[in-house]
């Protein structure tokens, strides 16, 4: 068995529940040679004194402020660089860790030593079902590919169980610590979202490889199925803008991709989600004047009166339509004579579109914790978000002209953005020498 020195490296923020979850999960590890760190972002949860008493061999740095995940991780790498540490396994706060899961992470790295990273097959927490194996970036479309996601969960298996990605999540990571001193930590300025895959991106400049293994297994409450908030959306949008901005190679991509936020925005704002397009706006914004780490105006979101009412919807027979399966949202809310459908990433194009057919001809509910076609073209779009549903009662006619108007308009609007100035700059660099 290897017997490389390891620290466990935990960032959270008011999730004292998922944090004990996690760390009790830990004590059943197949793994003779490790120390737990959780980087505490100024909870006010009572997280450190619960720590404290359920978990009291663990280390806990108190950070005076709320620095991010990637802050966070940072403080928690610093500390395994300070001690000599081999590797160190980062983790999200709401997974839990099969008992072997860390042991098949360090002996693909012992056996690669031109790897610098090696996450884990994450699943979806209760679920046998796939989140990620790792990630693929598409620069042409600028996006990126959750690796197997909404498979089933893969066997383990002595052999083809690793594979190289172009990016893992930090969810689950394991990192070499000489490679980290030698090409850098996390970009901080990211504060949260995207930083693990600018890292990853970063360190393979440098000609290092990036794996995931399968035989290694967590389960993760995954944020894609939850209602949303406005900072994800901020931090979501500028730094994908950012991350592409600073590595993609082609001009039109990016200006793309400004395009389509730009008209997201537009469409947040036309159906009275005004907190929402303000956030993609200010993303936007940010983005443009170089201006990085934590949302600087975050304090004045503005407040937006929209909940969820059902009984605004009258009693029909309504197709609804989820965006991913939404188990906040119970069918039974609109009743027994409803026809209910889920979307996913793996539907195909005719069922894709059949379906949105279906959505325009036929009374409709569309349900997402973000805005999205069939939300569009509904007769009621249900916003999934955590300070409550929104409920907007669509007209189809006026939304088909709307979208017409803006299709027009992102043609126009991503041929000047090639001109703009804010493309391909030279982004700051968080290489060697940035420890």
């Amino acid at each position: 068995m290897q017997t490389s020195k390891v620290a466990i490296v935990i960032v959270t923020w008011n999730k004292k529940a998922f944090v004990l979850e996690l760390l009790n999960s830990l004590q059943h590890l197949n793994y003779p040679n490790y120390d737990v760190i959780v980087v505490d972002n100024f909870s006010s949860d009572h997280t450190f004194e619960a720590i404290a008493e359920y978990f009291p061999n663990t280390i806990v740095i108190n950070n005076p402020e709320n620095t991010g995940g990637a802050g966070g991780f940072n403080i928690g790498l610093q500390y395994a660089q300070d001690n000599g540490y081999e590797y160190c396994w980062l983790l999200d706060n709401d997974v839990v860790v099969e008992s072997d899961a860390l042991l098949h992470l360090v002996n693909t790295l012992e056996s690669s030593l031109e790897t610098s990273i090696c996450g884990s097959q994450i699943l979806i927490a209760g679920t046998d079902i796939i989140q990620e194996c790792g990630g693929d970036i598409d620069w042409n479309n600028s996006k990126v590919r959750l690796i197997s996601h909404g498979k089933s969960k893969i066997s383990k298996r002595p052999d083809k169980n690793v594979l190289e990605v172009d990016y893992c999540a930090a969810c689950s990571m394991l990192v070499r610590m000489s490679d980290i001193i030698a090409f850098g930590k996390i970009d901080p300025d990211m504060f949260i979202f995207w930083d693990d895959i600018e890292w990853s991106t970063r360190i393979k400049t440098f000609g290092k490889k990036i794996f995931c293994n399968t035989n290694s297994v967590v389960w993760h409450h995954f944020n894609g199925y939850k209602p949303s908030n406005v900072w994800r959306v901020y931090y979501r949008v500028r730094n994908k803008l950012y991350f592409f901005n600073k590595y993609s190679k082609s001009k039109s991509a990016v200006a793309k991709l400004l395009a389509i936020y730009e008209e997201l925005q537009e469409f947040y704002h036309y159906m009275g989600i005004v907190d929402y397009s303000y956030s993609v706006e200010s993303a936007i914004t940010d983005f443009k004047n170089d201006i990085r780490g934590k949302w600087p105006s975050q304090a004045n979101i503005p407040t937006t009166a929209t909940h969820f009412k059902p009984d605004i919807i009258p009693d029909n027979n309504y197709l609804v339509i989820y965006d991913h399966n939404y188990g906040q949202l119970s069918y039974s809310a609109f009743g027994d004579n409803t026809i209910h459908y889920v979307i996913d990433t793996n539907l195909s194009a005719t069922k894709f579109s059949l379906a949105l057919l279906k959505s325009i001809i036929k009374p409709s509910i569309a349900v997402g914790n973000q805005l999205n076609i069939f939300m569009l073209f509904s007769s009621f779009a249900i916003l999934l978000t955590e300070n409550g549903s929104r409920v907007i009662k669509n007209s189809k006619i006026k939304n088909t002209a709307f979208i017409i108007y803006r299709c027009i308009f992102l043609l126009e609007n991503i041929s000047l953005n090639l001109n703009e100035n804010c493309f391909l700059m030279q982004a700051p660099l968080y290489a060697k020498g940035r420890h």
